[in-house]
């Protein structure tokens, strides 16, 4: 499996063990398309941050990527490198591609 994929697969994973503790209206689409940044996220900042670590322990664990999606992806100078879960998939592998 590309490495693409596998970081995909990852952190749907991610966002499902999320959804499991929230409340169903504010839970995430299990979805390439859904956005976990920005205006049309159900996230609140709290769920943001515990999806983020785990997606990052997540890759260090399961693959051996060491990744800062809070510090690198999102409070970056120019603004959030990603919005949506694709974005997020792209700019991992971008990193470690």
């Amino acid at each position: 499996m590309e490495l693409k994929q596998q970081v995909l697969r990852l952190v749907l994973e991610c966002i499902e063990r999320l959804n499991e503790q929230l409340p169903e209206e504010m839970r995430l689409e299990v979805a390439p398309s859904a956005h976990v940044v920005g205006a049309h996220s159900s996230l609140e900042s709290l769920s943001l941050v515990s999806l983020l670590v785990d997606v990052e322990e997540s890759l260090a664990r399961d693959m051996k990527l060491t990744v800062n999606l809070l510090d690198d992806g999102l409070t970056a100078v120019d603004g959030p490198r990603f919005h949506t879960v694709a974005e997020m998939v792209d700019w991992v592998v971008k990193v470690h591609g």
